[in-house]
């Protein structure tokens, strides 16, 4: 035999083991030769073989003569008489007829236990080439031998996700036993008996052993048998062929009898082969002029090995040559081994739905430089040349390798040089990889175009497509559809999704319709999805696909199986891959090992793109850009493999994969802000936690301003769709209706008055009538959408929606609230008379209502009217309404209204709105946390502390619009220290022991600061109003001296501290002020101008002379529009509340004041321009506008308020926020 038929014969063994989808299984008989490769304990002597074995019957049946030492001839002769009928009765089918005597003279019972002990099965552990050979993927082991060497090696063996074999001992155990499975044949020790070895065992053995004997001749047919550990006089061997022969006939396949068979000679052979018996003589692959203890055992493992590396199906990859890259001058034809590859591979692995990445990079490894030599030299635009393209198009899709503008234009001309009608002028041989490679072009490009946003493109190429869709299989039509859905898909088109979907014609490739059911299960078709997969789960389960195959489909179908959000037993179990849990080719662990591979990539990116490094000079840094570094670059291209993939695919955003889908984003929109698709992926997240990270402001109005227009109105057609289907609580299309209302919120900011109306209509009408949102913790998501919605609304807006938000139903959710910022002297008159009229007579009733919610809910609606228009006639009864409930302090009773409020109703002139406050100020107690007993609680009550101290404050002479200044005796203000003193010494404890287990620290402390804040107010109103006495000085002394302890003095009670014991403000304190003043932290900033607040009032009431004062705030509102966007935005917002100090009000002071805002405007407006074209990072810039907006609009109303008229700087400056991009800046002037 020569060594090239064994490898033939090998090879063909492999196919049946490694892709039995397309050639069948293999199954195995292993014969007594085989237990010689097992392990001795004592590791002194092997396992009898059936040779051996009857040589101890034939001993003990036929003892030796002994030796006579008178008589040597005759000893000599009868030692010789014996051994020759020892070869004779031992020898071939003689061995049944030497154990039936065995049998006859012993009995039976007495063979069986001559046999156990021949065979010592406990002496005796299963060798590593027993491990080898279970290994291998049989589809059953049959095996003759009555050891249990197989049976033993079960646990050991490595099934690579596969099931293990199951034991049959019994015929009875056959029926609806599951492969793989080792079949003992002949009995197994020691239970079960008994051991077919006598000639009437063998006799009967196709009568009383039918079951078995069917079932190895249903292996012949339906896999190939081989059989290993057998000679060929072996019994075993020649009885099977026998009874197969008998019941088969000529029918009887061919049987590869694997050994070393080197001493056959050639008429043995062709015995064998005339009875289909083919020898794979193994010792062909060893060398026989080496001294082999085992030969066997040397063969069966060099044969084993060579079965195993015929699965290695990278070996048979191939990158592309490098040569390839340095040939710049080929022609076409020139590439035809280059096509050669190409094809093969792609016949190869286009079958899977996705390839190991091992075997991607030898995939992509010259691809790019090769293809772009190719796009070089594409001058020839030939159909050749069409099939080249093809197949490297194909190959860099496969590799997530994007493609340049400039070869998509070659690629679009090759296409145009080659319209599909040519198929018909070229020969025939070619005719259908031409039309192939012409529909595959055009499905790249247009899945390419879809995810670049060129639709006037992607339209071209679908309907190129669709005019030559009789050229088109199942598949490809499926695959045109798909592509379509998609596009639908990716712009929330649902009804038109479906529509294409429905088109789909039947097919049987399991990839297209798992493909379909993703498609179905992401517009929330779970049922069909499912019914689909069922479908798809029947079909694998009846085709013997190669193992690599099973565990793609096994595992696309298991993802599939994640979105439809059932956990029944019988689903896990029917969709499971859990056989395929460790292969490289399971679809679900590619997209695993990629995400992962993805977030290291990113991890190594961050902080490489600029290198920031400290220069020679002080405070000077240098910041290089230099060629982007391999990081970045492996960062990028990871991120569109990833995404690229889950497209492909037609994946959803998984939970688990959310965070790496929203990476990935940020990643690739840093450098491309025109992939809509990578959008889409973000909103299909599901997941508002994740919107949060990716959907800022920013990036909404710069970045993608134009499509969020458009996607802001398939959102309002998504919504409507919801809409017919309120009571549907699971229903999902393509995304939940949460998470459709918190985009629009977002996307509202881009869109003009007339959308942003009619989405509040719409969701005032859903929220009121939809089921979806009746829990209470759902009215925090209705808060937070209406809040972000209230930055979009101006008086138009509101002149639209204000019938459908007084209209609402009272028990529901507050809408009004989101229109509190019209409330204007502005906008005093926009509300018509009618709406008043209409409205009122209700809403005085509901304020009267018992139930709070309903009352507070009318009280918001009230003030709204009365706001916003200039109907006063029915005040007595809106008050009457209003303060005919109270509170234990004397105010109307609420929920949700402080004090403030009452003062912006009608109020009877009988009411002392005044002493109402006081009497709250004085009674109020705060909330402890600390009880007496030592004990500590959080998470009840709230102690009150922030609205008690901003009470005090804006009735005291901080605050000069407020119209109830309050007059303080010593004994009140005392009796406040004395309250605030003893708070805090018993709360203090927390601070100290550090008891924060929930935040407990940072809430006393923030507690504790407020605190100091409210004794610095008390402080100042003392000085101003001369109350001092000894009491008063001593309990604020105790208050700062706990503050200290405590750690959380701040600024205004150290600087009012000073004032009350020196008189003077030290250059300590004053440096400190400065530094407060321009700090990146907002609440220094605060201190340090509430701090400047105060030491102004108490420099204009003449009792101490801080002059000094004024030179720094002029120098802070110099500097002002030159600091970051971080700390400018903080000065915005707490400069506010200094505007009334009368001395700014001085020509000089409103000159500069006008200029800093003028200038801060400016460099802002000039920073936005730098961001919008580059990378938006400054995070507070948006921010410091509408805050600095905002801090102009209230300078425009203290100057007004004061009759001071407005200059044209300032006029101008209004004219550029009317016209601001931001809706909740020119709104403000609206």
């Amino acid at each position: 035999m020569s060594e090239k038929l064994v490898y033939t014969y090998i090879k063909d063994i492999a196919r049946h083991l490694w892709n039995p989808g397309e050639y069948g299984h293999a199954s195995l008989m292993v014969g007594a030769g085989f237990s010689k490769n097992s392990n001795s304990v004592s590791g002194d002597n092997k396992m009898p073989d059936w040779s051996e074995l009857s040589c101890k019957i034939y001993k003990q049946l036929y003892p030796k003569p002994v030796s006579n030492p008178e008589n040597i001839n005759s000893n000599d002769n009868d030692t010789k008489e014996w051994e020759k009928n020892k070869i004779i009765k031992t020898s071939g089918m003689n061995v049944l007829k030497l154990a039936e005597e065995y049998k006859v003279i012993f009995g039976r019972s007495n063979l069986d236990k001559m046999v156990e002990n021949s065979i010592s099965d406990e002496a005796y552990e299963p060798g590593e080439l027993h491990e080898k050979l279970l290994e291998l993927p049989w589809s059953d082991v049959f095996t003759t031998n009555y050891d249990t060497l197989l049976e033993r090696t079960i646990d050991k063996i490595d099934t690579k996700g596969r099931d293990n074999y199951r034991i049959i001992l019994n015929q009875k155990d056959l029926p609806g036993s599951i492969r793989p499975r080792i079949i003992k044949l002949h009995g197994s020790v020691p239970y079960s008996k008994p051991y077919i070895i006598t000639e009437e065992d063998y006799r009967t053995y196709p009568k009383l052993y039918a079951p078995f004997v069917n079932t190895v001749q249903q292996a012949m047919l339906e896999t190939q048998l081989c059989l290993i550990g057998f000679s060929g006089d072996d019994p075993n061997f020649t009885s099977w062929l026998g009874w197969l022969r008998d019941n088969m006939h000529e029918n009887c396949p061919k049987i590869y009898l694997c050994g070393v068979f080197n001493n056959l000679s050639k008429s043995e052979r062709t015995l064998f082969e005339n009875n289909n018996i083919i020898i794979v003589d193994l010792s062909e692959l060893i060398d026989l002029d080496r001294d082999y203890e085992n030969i066997h055992k040397v063969a069966i493992e060099k044969f084993i090995t060579e079965i195993n590396n015929l699965n290695k199906t990278s070996d048979s990859i191939q990158a592309i040559p490098t040569e390839l890259v340095y040939t710049e001058n080929y022609s076409i034809d020139q590439y035809k081994e280059l096509i050669h590859l190409l094809k093969s591979q792609r016949e190869e692995y286009q079958k899977y739905i996705a390839i190991p990445q091992k075997i991607v990079e030898i995939l992509s490894e010259n691809l790019r430089p090769v293809f772009e030599i190719v796009m070089k030299n594409l001058k020839n635009y030939s159909n050749k040349a069409l099939i080249l393209i093809y197949e490297l198009l194909w190959r860099m899709n496969k590799c997530f390798i994007p493609l340049y503008d400039y070869e998509l234009k070659k690629i679009e001309k090759l296409l145009e040089c080659n319209p599909i009608d040519s198929y018909k002028k070229i020969p025939r041989e070619y005719t259908k990889i031409f039309v192939n490679s012409w529909l595959e072009i055009n499905f790249l490009l247009a899945n390419i175009y879809r995810k670049n946003s060129k639709y006037e493109k992607f339209d071209i190429t679908m309907n190129r497509l669709d005019l030559n869709s009789s050229l088109m299989n199942s598949i490809f039509l499926s695959e045109y559809y798909i592509e379509k859905s998609k596009y639908y898909l990716q712009n929330f088109d649902y009804n038109k999704t479906i529509e294409v979907i429905r088109k789909m014609p039947d097919t049987a490739d399991n990839y297209i319709s798992i493909k379909k059911a993703f498609l179905l299960s992401q517009l929330g078709l779970k049922e069909e999805s499912h019914n689909l997969l069922k479908k798809v789960s029947a079909r694998i389960a009846q085709q013997n696909y190669r193992y690599e195959y099973n565990a793609s489909l096994k595992g696309y179908m298991n993802l599939c199986s994640r979105t439809l959000g059932r956990n029944e037993d019988y689903d896990s179990i029917l969709f499971s891959d859990s056989d395929y849990k460790e292969s490289e080719y399971n679809t679900r662990n590619i997209l695993n090992n990629l995400k992962d591979e993805l977030i290291i990539s990113i991890q190594n990116a961050q902080e490489k793109e600029v290198e920031r490094t400290k220069d020679f000079n002080p405070n000077v840094f240098t910041e290089t850009y230099g060629t982007t570094p391999k990081e970045v670059t492996n960062a990028y291209n990871l991120s569109y493999a990833y995404l690229s993939f889950m497209d492909n695919l037609c994946l959803p955003v998984y939970s688990d994969h959310r965070d790496a889908v929203i990476r990935a984003i940020n990643i690739i929109s840093g450098y491309n802000n025109n992939s809509e698709y990578v959008w889409s992926y973000a909103i299909r997240t599901n997941d508002t936690d994740m919107y949060d990270k990716i959907f800022k402001r920013y990036y909404i109005i710069y970045n993608q301003g134009e499509y969020s227009k458009k996607l802001f109105l398939k959102l309002v057609q998504l919504l409507d769709l919801y809409e017919k289907d309120m009571s549907s609580n699971n229903s999902i299309k393509i995304i939940s209706v949460k998470c459709t209302i918190d985009l629009l919120s977002r996307f509202a900011i881009v869109q003009d008055d007339s959308n942003v109306s009619n989405l509040i209509k719409k969701l005032i009408l859903f929220f009121n009538n939809s089921t979806l949102f009746k829990r209470k913790h759902d009215y925090n998501f209705i808060d937070s959408i209406f809040s972000r919605l209230s930055f979009c609304v101006n008086s138009k807006v509101l002149i639209s929606v204000i019938d459908d938000v007084l209209s609402a139903p009272y028990s529901g959710f507050d809408f009004s609230r989101c229109f509190y910022c019209c409330t204007n002297k502005k906008n005093k008159n926009i509300i018509p008379k009618e709406i008043f009229n209409k409205y009122i007579d209700t809403i005085i009733n509901k304020i009267r209502d018992t139930d709070i919610k309903i009352r507070d809910n009318a009280i918001s609606r009230v003030y709204l009217l009365r706001s916003c228009s200039e109907m006063k006639d029915r005040d007595d009864d809106i008050s009457f309404a209003i303060w005919s409930q109270k509170d234990s302090f004397g105010f109307p009773k609420s929920n949700l209204f402080l004090y403030a409020l009452w003062d912006e109703l009608p109020m009877d002139q009988s009411i002392d709105f005044k002493d109402i406050i006081k009497n709250y100020l004085i009674k109020f107690q705060f909330s402890y946390h600390v009880n007496e007993n030592g004990g500590i609680s959080f998470g009840g009550e709230s102690s009150g502390i922030y609205n008690y101290v901003n009470c005090f404050y804006d009735s005291s002479l901080f605050v000069n619009n407020f119209k109830y200044e309050i007059k303080w005796t010593e004994n009140e203000l005392n009796s406040i220290l004395l309250k605030i003193i003893d708070y805090i010494d018993k709360e203090k404890v927390i601070i100290n022991k550090e008891i924060n287990f929930f935040g407990e620290v940072d809430n006393s402390k923030n507690e504790f600061m407020q605190l100091g804040i409210l004794t610095s107010v008390i402080s100042t109103v003392c000085i101003i109003n001369d109350i001092s006495n000894k009491d008063v000085n001593q309990n604020i002394e105790k208050i700062f001296n706990v503050l200290e302890e405590t750690k959380v003095i701040d600024l205004p009670l150290k600087v009012i501290m000073n004032i009350l014991t020196d008189g003077e403000v030290i250059q300590n304190l004053r440096n400190e002020i400065n530094y407060y003043l321009i700090s990146n932290e907002s609440k220094k900033v605060m201190s340090g101008f509430f701090t400047l607040n105060m030491i102004m009032r108490i420099d204009e009431s003449n009792k101490f002379n801080f002059k000094w004062i004024y030179d720094y705030f002029k120098k802070i509102l110099l500097v002002m529009p030159y600091l970051s966007s971080e700390q400018s935005r903080s000065i915005f917002i707490y400069l506010k509340d200094v505007l009334q100090i009368n001395i700014l009000k001085e020509p000089d002071y409103i000159e500069v004041m006008e200029n800093s805002l003028y200038k801060s405007f400016e460099i802002i407006n000039r920073k936005m321009k730098v961001q919008r074209d580059e990378k938006f990072n400054d995070i507070y810039l948006l921010d410091s506008l509408y805050d600095l907006s905002s801090l102009i609009r209230k300078y425009i109303i203290s100057l007004e308020s004061n009759d001071i008229k407005i200059s044209n700087k300032l006029d101008e400056l209004v004219k550029k926020l009317k016209s601001s991009i931001l809706p909740e800046v020119r709104n403000m002037y609206m």
